[in-house]
Formats: C-alpha cells, structure tokens, sequence
C-alpha cells in the first residue's frame, strides 16, 4: 500500500503542473450528430458515416453506401454599443443558427470518400434609431453580421485487418 506523501506528492505535482485553461467566445462546439454530441465529445473514435468527416475521417470506413447529416445550433448574440457619442448605448440581440452539413459515400470495398462544411461561429444584430450625425437624414438601422465558415473533403482507406486511415 502506497503511502499518503506519494499520493500528495503526486497530486501536487499534477496541481502545479497544469497549463493554462482558455475559451474562445465566439466558438461553439461542432454539432457533428446526435451520437458524439451525447458522448460529450468523447466519441470522436466511435462515430461513423459523414459524421465522421470532422471529427475523425477514418470512422468513414464504416459507411456501407452513403450517409449524410444535416444539422444545425443556435447561438444567442447580444451586443451593446455607443451609438452617438457617450451615453447612446444601444442592444441589439440576434439568433444566429450555425448549419452543419456533411456526407460520406462508399466508393470501393477499400476507399470512402466524404465531405463537411460547418460553420464554427457567427454573430450580427441590427441596431434601430443610429444617428449617424449627417444632417437632414433621419436615425436608421444598422446592422452588421459575421460567420466563420470551414470546409473541405475526407478520405478513408481501409487496409487489410479492419485498419482504417
């Protein structure tokens, strides 16, 4: 049995080893199917089919023929700003819903081939009522918006023994 200070030594060396921990706000979680979003991300070794596209591309060696997933998350984006000087603040709150789109098709007994496009993060709102300070033009609306798009193809080879790569 192992002694209390080597359990303390051990957790303390752990403790004071840690990197740094940081978060990008703009970024949501992929959306990459009900499976791997149920596993809470730890099934990126286990998913199949053109969810595999993203996460894990040789999981598409597992698609019999074709599969193809379409998917979306909403993301809330509130934003407050000066409009016309000190004191002007305005909201704005927008719903912003990120698509997932993605597919894997069986070429061969040995080759899979997949495609994804996603988009990670996305924001906008439109502000009513800004003054742009030209005189005789009434306050309008303005809005702005942003979306960060990934895409791009998958290939999977499976190789003798069920090894796919």
């Amino acid at each position: 049995m192992r002694s209390l200070s080597a359990y303390c030594a051990a957790f303390t060396l752990s403790f004071l080893t840690a990197g740094p921990a940081a978060a990008n706000v703009l970024e949501v979680g992929t959306n990459a199917g009900a499976k791997l979003n149920g596993m809470a991300g730890a099934g990126s070794a286990h998913v199949g089919g053109g969810t595999a596209t993203v996460v894990n591309p040789a999981g598409m060696a597992a698609t019999e023929l074709v599969d193809a997933n379409a998917s979306f998350v909403g993301m809330v984006w509130s934003t407050q700003a000066p409009a016309n000087g000190p004191d002007t603040e305005v909201d704005a709150t927008a719903f912003v819903p990120l698509p997932m789109l993605n597919v894997a098709y069986r070429a061969t007994n040995r080759l899979t081939a997949g495609a994804f496009f996603y988009t990670p993060s996305g924001a906008g709102g439109t502000f009513d009522g800004i003054n742009f300070g030209i005189p005789g033009l009434p306050p309008r609306a303005f809005g702005q918006s942003m979306y960060d798009f990934e895409a791009g193809p998958a290939l999977a080879f499976r190789l003798p023994w069920r090894i796919d790569v």
